[in-house]
This record gives structure tokens, C-alpha cells and sequence, in this order.
């Protein structure tokens, strides 16, 4: 299977966009009701209460796609929750009570705003058509359930080709209406000046008791709409492109929105007693204008409570249970919310929202500590780190993006920890030949026997005539038969290819030089061996997981101590993003992490990243833990609720290939090693069953 079949699109920016606007676009924002309850009712003061809307919609979108990629899940509970109110006892990172209260407390917010829409519906079908609010209430059910029950890939495709639609609508019924006969409430000026200007500084309305002043009214509605905007925009950036092109989509969403406020701020403004009589006072408005304007505004409202509570329910469907009863789940709570609904639309939106608004600034106020606990403080310490340089008798040799090569200098004799890929054999001669300053390769270490770390054998051996080979008994047995040989030529020429930094000139010399039978293990190390190479002594640290001959590397002189880890503590991606990284045995990968961290060295090397100081190595390895038992979670959790391995590891493969690891890795091994992480933790959950340590629902 080849990656296009196994990832699915991306999403563009402007199909994010329409999707976050279709969530906010409910039958209280199209009908005019919220807009006015929240802002209008204000006067003047109501337009800042509109920025400042804006503005959280914006920053709100921005952390939650930036948390949600930075943890790799769309999960709302995760997404919100910081870290230190997790249960520090919990092993079990994913599923922890707290993570898993906020989660399903979501939900059921979620599940009262799918309430209000029903009522909405209800409530146009009434005041437009004269007929018993239920059958409106029915329609909406019946629609939004069928879409849902195609998942989120059908709510994107709904709501963003639907959306734009929406948008132009409720634009020309506002413009007509405020370039329609007088101005602004009885101004004698003329022009967009006083359109946007000349509103009175004075409440035109009668503002909920529990929202009684602009700046609460602004609070609140930016905290009811945050509940709605956390799920969609976690899945949205999920699948995302990248993670600047889903805070684009913020930005156009947020102008957008403030576009479609204003306008249907001013029209009512206009129209005060209309918008104070009427339950949707813009569907009242476009009555006014014609019936051109009124046919298109109820299609309008129709379509946007339906995007709107499709969007919602999409949030709290994520937490129902993910078996062949889903889909019944679904219809039986939508079922609910319309006969929950019955109880009327302006009773909803003038006590239930502003309740649910001091919910979501509680929920804000937990989404901005987490996101200055794991983005921000993350990225500081990144940078931190990046600043730190390799001691003199250290070189980093790595010939390319992938490959892994570290050169230490003894007073006596030299030696490579692991050798880079195959193709970059040219390349890794004449970095090394530079730091070797006219001395010879004495020794090459290997961590593992995978590809990307040993691939440069071939050509270091044939350079360096008498250079010997240190690794496992495990290693020796692996790479010295000829279908890992020829899998390790096979990934090469797969992966140079897009390897854009070595000359293709280089890249095809070193595979013409490449000798299958040069791929031999000189020297068969153990744990707590120790090499001396004159000042410099490397002892031998094995730490299985990653596979089952990886090995780290403590090179210790003059009292400093360096850890050359090996991958089973996992890895960091160039921009620092912990990976885990265990392939063989999730058991044996803890003890490795435990185990490095009892070495207690003064500096770490982690694989494919480069050095990291002391003072980050406790917590760099509580991380490397921590992503290391959420992916156990995570496919542990699918493999309980009856998923195939096939179904997992797509999962799996759309939530960790992005463009960095693309960069650095071929599709081919990376989905080799899904294949075999999955298969572990499957057997793995399979003794939980066994064992009687599942419910159903989750761990005891």
C-alpha cells in the first residue's frame, strides 16, 4: 500500500474556514437573536463587544489547532485539560478521570446547544409557515443525523460548500436593508460613515439579566461559542495541511465573521423594534424587504441551523463509543435534543446561553494554561536547547536529513556512533575526513540495525580498510543475513530520491560502491561493557524497544558524562515534537527510558535530533514516557473496542506522518514500523481481555 492510499487529503484553507464559520453560524447568529441579545441590545458599545468576539474566536481557533497538533488528537478533553491537573498516579495517560470528565462535561454542553437548534428550528417553522413547531424539529433531526453518520469527512464537505452560500445571503439581505429608505436610526448624515458610526450610545434592546452590560454580554457569548469551536476546529487542524495553513483559516473564518456581525448588527440597529418583537428579527427584516429576500433568508436559516448543529453534534459525537451502535447512539440523542428542544427558542437563548457562556470562559481559561504549559514554555525550551553545542572531542558527522552519525575523539583511538544511510555514504567520508583532521576511523558503534544508522557501513569499510564494527549478538545475527541487506539497499533508493540536500551524483556513488557482505559485526558487545579509546571510554548501554538489539552509548571523559541514546527512548523531530519510538516491546522501552535516566549524564544525544543540555534531561524524558504510553493508549484503546490491525494502523498513520516525517523518513519504513508497533500493543490488549483488565469502556 502506497501513502496516497493510505492518508487522505489535507484541507485547504478556505474548505477549514467555511467549516469553522458553518459551526458558528447557527440559527441564533443567522436569525439575528444572538446578535442582538449580545451586541445590538448595547447600542454603540456593542460594536467593541463584536472585536473582542473577533479577536477570541481567533486566538481561541489558533490554541486549540496548535494544541491539538502539538498532541496529535482532535480529543476535546485532551485538547482542554492542563497537564498538572492530570492524576499523577495514572500510567495510563489517555484515559485519566480528569481528561476524561472534561471530555464527556463537553459533551453534554455540546448536547444543550444541539437542544437550542431543534428549539430554532422549531421555532422558524412556526413563525414562517404557521405550522406546529415539532415538524421543524423533525426536518432538522432527520438531516443532521444522515449527515452525521458519514463522519467528519461529510460535515467538512457539507458545511464548506454550503457556508459560502450562507455567507452571501445574509450579507445582501443586511446591505439592502441598511442602504434601504433612511439611514441609521433617523441620522440625517449620508454614507458608510454613518452606517458604521452613528448607532446610538444607548441600550436599543433588553439584555439578559444574566448578560446585563456590554463587556459581560461580549464575555459570555466568546465563552458559549468556544464550546462550539473546540471540537471542530481540533478535527479541522487534524487535517490540517500544516499548522499555519489552519490558523489562516482562523483569520479569514474571524474577518469573515465580524463582516457577517456588522452588518446584521447595523440592519437590526435600524430596525430595534423589530429585532425586540420578533424571535428572528433578520428573517423579520428580509419579510420587510421582499419575498425574494425572505424565501432566501429561510433557506438561509434553515441550512445554517443545520450546519451549525451538524458541527456541535460532530463535537459530541466524538464521544460516543466507536462500534457498529454508534450510529444508533447518535439517532437516539438527536432524538432527545428535539423533544428537549420544545421548550421554545428565545427562553433558550436568554438563559440557557449565558449559562453556558461562564462554562466556556472556565473551559477558556483551562484551554490558555495548557497552551502556555505545552506550546509555549515547549517552544522556549526548544530554542533553549537548540543553543547547545557538542564538547570538542564530539562531532556531529551526520551526512544528511535521516541519517545518524556522531564522531568521538580519543587521545588514542577514534570512533563513529552509527554511519548514516546507504546513499550518503560520499557524503559521511568527506564530513568525517574533515573532523578527523588526518586521523583514521579506528571503530564504528552501531545502536541498531536499521537502515538509517547503519547504511554508511559499506562505504566506511571500503575508505577505512582495517575500521572495526561494535554491536549486539542480536544485531550481528540481524544484519549479517541477505534479506535485511537487501531491505537496507531496497529503502536507499527509495528514499534518496527525495533527499534533496546530497548532490544525486553522490547519492548514485554510493550505491554503486554499496557491498551487501560488508554489512558484518566485527566485535559482539553486552551491557556495561567498556571500550577504551585512550582519554575517552564508551561504555555499553543496552536498551531494547525500539528493536531488540538497540543499544545506547555512554562516552564519559575527564568526570562529563554524554548518553548517546538509542531510539527506544524515542525520538525528537526537527522541530523538537517527542515521538515515540517503540517498536519491539513497550515493557522493555520504559526500563530503557528508566534506565538512561539512572545513567544520569550530563548531556543526552536523542536520535535524529542532536544534543540536549542536563538541565532538560529530566523532563525530556518524562515527555519521551509520556508520548510512549499515549500511543499505547491510543492503539491499545482501538484494538479493546474491536478494531482490525489494518483499520489501526490507518489511524495511527494519519495521526504521525506529517511533512516532517516525510523529510526524514520513507513512507515504506515508516509504515513498517506502524505495522509493528500496532501488532505489539495488539497482543498487548489482548492479554488485557484476557485477563479480565477491560470493561468495555476502559481500563480498571
Amino acid at each position: 500500500m502506497n501513502e496516497s492510499e493510505m492518508i487522505p487529503k489535507k484541507f485547504g484553507i478556505f474548505t477549514l474556514a467555511f467549516t469553522y464559520i458553518g459551526t458558528i453560524i447557527g440559527a441564533g447568529f443567522a436569525s439575528g437573536r444572538e446578535i442582538w441579545q449580545f451586541f445590538g441590545a448595547f447600542g454603540k458599545s456593542g460594536r467593541v463587544g463584536i472585536i473582542i468576539f473577533a479577536l477570541a474566536f481567533f486566538m481561541v481557533s489558533v490554541m486549540t489547532t496548535l494544541i491539538g497538533r502539538h498532541l496529535r488528537t482532535n480529543d476535546m478533553g485532551r485538547i482542554i485539560t492542563p497537564e498538572f491537573l492530570l492524576s499523577k498516579r495514572s500510567s495510563k495517560v489517555g484515559t485519566t478521570k480528569t481528561i476524561k470528565f472534561v471530555g464527556y462535561f463537553m459533551a453534554g454542553i455540546l448536547f444543550l446547544a444541539i437542544v437550542s437548534m431543534s428549539a430554532a428550528a422549531g421555532s422558524m417553522a412556526k413563525q414562517e409557515f404557521g405550522v406546529p413547531s415539532i415538524f421543524g424539529g423533525i426536518i432538522l433531526v432527520i438531516s443532521v443525523t444522515l449527515t452525521l453518520i458519514g463522519g467528519f469527512d461529510r460535515v467538512k464537505n457539507v458545511l464548506s460548500k454550503a457556508v459560502p452560500v450562507l455567507i452571501m445571503v445574509m450579507i445582501i439581505v443586511g446591505l439592502i436593508e441598511i442602504f434601504r429608505g433612511e439611514n441609521v436610526i433617523g441620522s440625517q448624515k449620508s454614507g458608510l460613515y454613518s452606517l458604521i458610526m452613528n448607532i446610538p450610545d444607548k441600550n436599543l434592546g433588553d439584555p439578559s439579566p444574566l448578560a446585563d452590560t456590554w463587556i459581560k454580554a461580549a464575555i459570555i457569548y466568546m465563552g458559549y461559542n468556544i464550546l462550539a469551536i473546540i471540537p471542530i476546529v481540533g478535527s479541522g487542524a487534524y487535517r490540517a495541511r500544516s499548522s499555519e495553513s489552519a490558523i489562516f483559516s482562523a483569520a479569514l473564518a474571524s474577518i469573515v465573521i465580524v463582516i457577517l456581525v456588522y452588518v446584521s448588527f447595523i440592519a437590526m440597529s435600524k430596525n430595534s423594534d423589530v429585532a425586540n418583537s420578533f424571535d428572528m428579527p433578520m428573517l423579520a427584516i428580509s419579510e420587510k424587504i421582499g419575498k425574494i429576500a425572505n424565501y432566501s433568508y429561510i433557506a438561509v436559516m434553515f441550512f445554517s441551523i443545520y450546519s451549525s448543529t451538524t458541527g456541535m453534534f460532530y463535537g459530541f459525537s466524538t464521544k460516543l463509543k466507536d462500534d457498529e451502535r454508534k450510529n444508533v447512539r447518535i439517532g437516539i440523542f438527536a432524538v432527545l435534543g428535539f423533544l428537549l428542544g420544545l421548550v421554545g427558542f428565545r427562553f433558550i437563548v436568554k438563559y440557557v446561553f449565558p449559562l453556558l457562556g461562564y462554562v466556556g470562559m472556565l473551559i477558556l481559561v483551562m484551554l490558555v494554561i495548557n497552551f502556555v504549559r505545552l506550546v509555549l514554555v515547549n517552544k522556549f525550551t526548544l530554542q533553549e536547547m537548540k543553543k547547545n553545542r557538542y564538547s570538542s572531542w564530539m562531532k556531529d558527522a551526520k551526512p544528511g536529513y535521516g541519517g545518524e552519525a556522531i564522531l568521538v575523539l580519543g587521545s588514542e583511538k577514534t570512533a563513529l556512533i552509527d554511519c548514516g544511510m546507504p546513499y550518503q555514504g560520499e557524503m559521511l567520508i568527506e564530513k568525517l575526513k574533515k573532523r578527523l583532521s588526518g586521523r583514521k576511523l579506528d571503530y564504528i558503534f552501531l545502536t541498531h540495525s536499521h537502515y538509517d544508522h547503519i547504511g554508511g557501513l559499506s562505504a566506511l569499510r571500503q575508505e577505512w580498510k582495517d575500521v572495526e564494527s561494535y554491536g549486539t549478538q542480536h544485531c550481528k545475527e540481524v544484519i549479517e543475513t541477505d534479506k535485511v541487506r537487501g531491505k537496507i539497499e531496497d529503502l536507499s533508493y527509495v528514499v534518496l530520491k527525495k533527499d534533496k540536500d546530497i548532490p544525486m551524483e553522490s547519492k548514485l556513488k554510493s550505491m554503486d560502491k554499496f557491498e551487501r557482505n560488508d554489512f558484518t559485526i566485527d566485535h559482539v558487545i553486552s551491557d556495561g561493557d567498556e571500550i577504551s579509546l585512550g582519554d575517552v571510554k564508551m561504555r555499553v548501554i543496552v536498551t531494547k524497544g525500539h528493536t531488540r538489539c538497540s543499544t545506547s552509548y555512554g562516552v564519559e571523559r575527564n568526570g562529563e558524562k554524554v548518553l548517546v541514546a538509542s531510539e527506544s527512548v524515542g525520538v525528537l523531530d526537527r522541530k523538537g515534537k517527542c515521538q515515540p519510538s517503540i517498536l519491539h516491546s513497550f515493557d522493555e522501552g520504559i526500563k530503557s527510558i528508566n534506565k538512561c535516566v539512572e545513567y544520569n549524564a550530563d548531556r543526552v544525544v536523542i536520535a535524529h535530533y542532536g544534543l540536549v543540555p542536563k538541565n532538560y534531561n529530566k523532563r525530556l524524558f518524562a515527555l519521551l514516557k509520556k508520548e510512549a504510553l499515549i500511543e499505547r493508549e491510543i492503539i491499545m484503546k482501538m484494538a479493546l473496542d474491536g478494531k482490525s490491525h489494518e483499520e489501526i494502523v490507518q489511524v495511527m498513520t494519519e495521526k504521525y506522518w506529517d511533512n516532517e516525517r516525510r523529510i526524514e523518513q520513507p513512507f515504506d519504513a515508516f509504515l513498517l514500523n506502524m505495522q509493528g508497533t500496532v501488532k505489539n500493543y495488539m497482543k498487548d490488549a489482548q492479554e488485557y481481555m484476557e485477563n479480565g483488565l477491560y470493561d468495555g469502556y476502559e481500563y480498571r
